[in-house]
């Protein structure tokens, strides 16, 4: 159901950028959430396509949690293992010593360029500053000691989109496409998916964001 090798990519790309150091895991997630969340603003859908939740220290993507903490099968942990270290001591750290972005083969130019931006944009904060940061953002919910379901709707309302576009765009994500909402988006079905809405020249995300938006309000 889920894409962990895309996952794990993901996580990847934001310890390469760390240096290769370690980072506190919770502050990987915070980051990794962003990006998703960043996504959904530019071009409608997320990246990870993994599922959110409200916890006590602020959105966390389900999967990837249980993931970061060892608690996946053996073939999913394995796959997430080639890229990112067990978690120690709260942190994490990159396996893939050697790698280069053209090792992503699971993302889009278009996701790198989301998650080189949310990088450049939170790297110097640290993961308290983080935590505070997204208890601000409108679909996290304190559920106590707890979690709370965030919904895509939850994530669009909060983005302030209008709401025909909210609704094109879940229509989009959970009927019109077979790549629906909670199911594996690889890099070729993404490439796919954009190449429908590429009848613009260069430069992106601008040129893009504009069809995409065109598309959803039904110009």
């Amino acid at each position: 159901m889920y894409n962990v090798r895309k996952l794990a990519q993901m996580a990847a790309y934001f310890l390469h950028r760390n240096g290769g150091a370690p980072m506190e895991h919770v502050k990987l997630m915070k980051l990794m959430y962003l990006a998703d969340r960043e996504a959904m603003n530019i071009y409608g859908f997320p990246i990870s396509n993994d599922e959110y939740y409200s916890m006590r220290m602020g959105p966390v993507l389900s999967l990837t949690l249980d993931l970061m903490g060892g608690n996946e099968g053996v073939e999913a942990q394995r796959e997430w293992g080639e890229w990112v270290s067990d978690k120690e001591n709260y942190q994490v750290s990159l396996q893939k010593k050697e790698m280069t972005e053209s090792d992503l083969d699971e993302l889009a130019d278009e996701e790198i360029s989301v998650l080189r931006k949310i990088f450049d944009s939170f790297c110097d904060w640290t993961m308290n500053r983080l935590i505070d940061y997204t208890h601000t953002l409108k679909e996290w919910i304190d559920p106590g000691s707890g979690r709370l379901p965030i919904t895509l709707r939850s994530i669009f309302e909060a983005l302030e989109k209008p709401a025909a576009e909210i609704e094109a765009k879940l229509k989009y994500l959970t009927t019109a496409k077979p790549n629906t909402a909670f199911s594996p988006i690889t890099k070729s079905s993404l490439l796919s998916r954009i190449d429908n809405f590429r009848s613009v020249p260069p430069p992106y995300p601008g040129a893009y964001t504009e069809k995409l938006d065109a598309l959803f309000s039904g110009r």
